[in-house]
């Protein structure tokens, strides 16, 4: 004899009762692995993942040293937001109806600065101050290359010698 069963929380079993303790425990959602990419392709580790789920859950997840999540949902639409250095930096919206696996590519960017003059060669000795995105301020040397840093306006302030010659 053969049936299917509820528990308290609306989990779904097929019992066999012909033998005793054959009991299946019914599990209808699908399986996901997220991988998180900067604009260049590269793995986004530690990216924050808040997704919300078609029966109205949440999860925050946090991108591993690959770029990579993954979880169990049910069939139906998954919205995802992907913030990095407190920024948000992507929205994805998937109707999901198989089990599988999607690339995120974020608004996340290597950015070069390098003070120059009017005929456009590089000036030594420049100072930059730079205000991130995210409200983080660095001093750097020109040129300078920042790594991974996510959609926003960058302010830069330039000094020579002590003064101050730009400001963007």
């Amino acid at each position: 004899m053969y049936g299917i069963v509820f528990d308290q929380y609306d989990n779904l079993y097929f019992c066999d009762w012909s033998s005793p303790g054959n009991i299946y425990y019914l599990d209808f959602r699908l399986s996901f692995v997220y991988r998180v990419l900067d604009a260049d392709g590269s793995p986004l580790d530690g990216a924050r993942v808040m997704v919300s789920m078609p029966n109205g859950s949440a999860a925050i997840l946090y991108a591993n040293s690959t770029g990579h999540i993954a979880f169990r949902s049910w069939p139906g639409r998954h919205d995802l937001k992907v913030s990095w250095s407190d920024v948000e930096v992507g929205l994805f919206t998937f109707k999901e109806t198989a089990s599988g696996k999607r690339d995120l590519t974020c608004r996340v960017f290597n950015v070069k600065l390098a003070a120059k003059d009017d005929a456009g060669r590089i000036l030594k000795g420049c100072l930059l101050d730079v205000t991130l995105p995210n409200g983080t301020m660095v001093k750097l040397s020109s040129p300078a290359f920042l790594s991974r840093i996510p959609a926003g306006l960058i302010t830069v302030s330039t000094f020579y010698k002590g003064v101050e010659v730009a400001a963007a």
